[in-house]
């Protein structure tokens, strides 16, 4: 009952429940300012950039006829604090680490501390090196000396090998599960070589071989790892098919990734989405960033401006994406100049 002077008492009205959680919640950012920064170089025309995982520094990477220099500059822009270089003239894959980079090169496997330090180098024949999950590398090492019988190496982010395994006729890793086990490539002899895969891990083989049809030895498919724990296997440019970590069967690959040729992915909120990068346009105002949730749900793009002569997109360990390419000066008659532009963390 009411009394007079109360306040009234609404009637009671059913309850609206919240909104469905989407898949995509949080996963898109609003870009905010970006710091800059430029170089000299010859080969510009591959302006490099990455980052490693402490948040702190960006590795920008520019050309020159017989080496390629990596300048540390700090997240927040200034001037470099630290260098590394590659005395070959070839392009060097730079695989950041939780703090510091590993990175192949002709002959050599090499790790940096944060500042661009040497701290280990090797000689190598051959060497690839692929991010692991739980941390550190997976590297396909082939030794010096004879026979030079390859191997899958485990190692920390500053270098040293935790465990190493083989299988006869291993000749390429071709990607890396959640687990930590590598997917390789395994050529099984006979008058016409083919090509099986099989799952590797740090005690040894951790499945049977199973086929890769399309895929012919020597040749070796990109895989990259999707936010379900799957790897997507690539070739000529589009994804062909995927396998799920520790399985032995091929699906074909998600609707989401048909047609999209000489797109890469990159793994970005804490392994739980795809940041997708098209392959750049030279001369485009603009950098577009699509966004897929774990499920395939396509979640928006994120649109940045590039510099005058975009060449290369990359998303860094921390989540800064780094735009580079020439500036606006660019003349192929003369020596190329590099510009950089990074938002930092943007994906973190």
């Amino acid at each position: 009952m009411v009394s007079p002077g109360d306040p009234e008492i609404p009637p009671e009205l059913p309850l609206t429940p919240p909104p469905a959680a989407s898949a995509c919640d949080g996963l898109v950012p609003t870009p905010g300012p970006f710091f800059s920064a430029t170089g000299p170089g010859t080969y510009s025309e591959n302006c490099l950039g990455t980052a490693d995982g402490t948040g702190t520094y960006v590795a920008l990477g520019h050309g020159y006829p017989r080496w390629w220099m990596f300048d540390i500059v700090p997240i927040a822009g200034g001037e470099p604090v630290g260098s590394t270089f590659v005395p070959y003239p070839i392009e060097p894959y730079l695989a950041p680490m939780e703090s510091g980079f590993q990175m192949t090169m002709n002959h050599e496997f090499r790790v940096v501390d944060e500042l661009g330090n040497e701290i280990v180098r090797e000689e190598a024949p051959s060497s690839t090196v692929r991010v692991n999950a739980r941390g550190g590398s997976v590297v396909f090492f082939v030794p010096p000396g004879v026979p030079r019988a390859p191997e899958v190496q485990w190692r920390t982010a500053t270098g040293a090998v935790t465990a190493s395994a083989t299988v006869a006729g291993l000749y390429a890793v071709v990607g890396v599960g959640r687990s930590g086990n590598a997917l390789v490539a395994v050529s099984e002899a006979g008058s016409a070589p083919t090509t099986t895969l099989r799952w590797l891990g740090p005690s040894g083989p951790v499945s049977d071989p199973f086929p890769s049809p399309g895929v012919e030895w020597p040749n070796v498919p990109e895989g990259m790892r999707l936010a379900d724990g799957s790897v997507a296997l690539w070739g000529r440019g589009e994804a062909v098919s995927v396998v799920r970590d520790g399985e032995t069967r091929l699906s074909p690959a998600p609707s989401w990734l048909s047609g999209r040729r000489y797109w890469s992915i990159v793994l970005v909120r804490g392994g739980t989405a795809h940041a997708l990068l098209p392959a750049v346009v030279q001369d485009s105002p603009l950098v577009q960033i699509e966004i897929v949730a774990a499920n395939g749900e396509s979640c928006g793009t994120v649109v940045l401006p590039s510099v005058a002569h975009t060449r290369d997109v990359n998303i860094g360990r921390d989540g800064t994406v780094i735009v580079g390419g020439m500036g606006a000066s660019y003349d192929p008659r003369v020596a190329d100049e590099c510009e950089w532009r990074w938002w930092p963390g943007l994906f973190r």
